[in-house]
């Protein structure tokens, strides 16, 4: 995996459906090398603090091919990389491969994987289509997010290595489907419980998991 485009942004304020929105999600390229710490890199920032940043979510990575599928359904060939908010986008990054709990070399930072993006209205707004919430969950190649367990430069064309993979491999694609599609068979009650005890994973996911858990153990 390769980074192609490296993205930040600082809070503005946008216009949208006649109120002013503060916002941190239309990432700008940069081709400077940028510290990536626990907190995420140096010059980004997130408006809505409760529900974004923080150290599961220091850095925030989306694929670079999936640009061209979305190009497509939406049909709108004006969507520049960072559009979807993403820090890092990435060549070659495959979110069926890509697991809970792995930990990645980074240019010179060290990251693990949390969870995956859970889309919301702010990524509607970015992209001025209200119907991309209900997309990425059905596509649910939605990207990861990262805790950063070393700090470094990190720059555009720094390739992303794999240096230890999770035992129990809940993939980014896998989770989106238990956490939206799961009926709730036997299988899916396994892979729940897998999910919710990989220690990586961020603990607001991991309740999700445990209540669906709980909730079929009534039933």
């Amino acid at each position: 995996m390769r980074i192609i485009s490296l993205n930040v942004s600082e809070i503005i304020e946008v216009k949208h459906k006649g109120k002013l929105v503060k916002t941190a999600i239309y990432k700008q390229p940069t081709t400077r090398r940028i510290m990536l710490g626990v907190l995420g890199f140096e010059g980004d920032d997130q408006a809505d603090k409760r529900h974004h940043g923080g150290p599961t979510q220091a850095a925030y990575a989306f694929s670079a091919e999936e640009y061209a599928y979305w190009r497509t359904e939406l049909g709108r060939f004006d969507l520049s990389y960072g559009l979807f908010g993403e820090n890092m986008t990435v060549e070659g990054l495959d979110d069926s491969k890509v697991c809970i709990g792995d930990i990645y070399l980074v240019g010179g930072a060290r990251v693990q994987v949390t969870f995956p993006r859970l889309p919301c209205s702010t990524l509607a707004m970015a992209v001025a289509d209200p119907g991309i919430v209900k997309g990425f969950l059905k596509r649910k190649r939605v990207g990861p997010y990262f805790a950063v367990l070393g700090a470094g430069e990190v720059g555009v064309a720094d390739e992303i290595t794999l240096e230890t993979a999770q035992g129990d491999r809940v993939s980014i694609v896998e989770l989106m489907y238990l956490l939206h599609d799961a009926p709730g068979s036997q299988k899916d009650r396994e892979r729940w419980h897998a999910a919710a005890s990989i220690d990586a994973l961020d603990v607001r996911v991991k309740t999700k998991l445990l209540v669906k858990l709980e909730g079929r153990a009534k039933e």
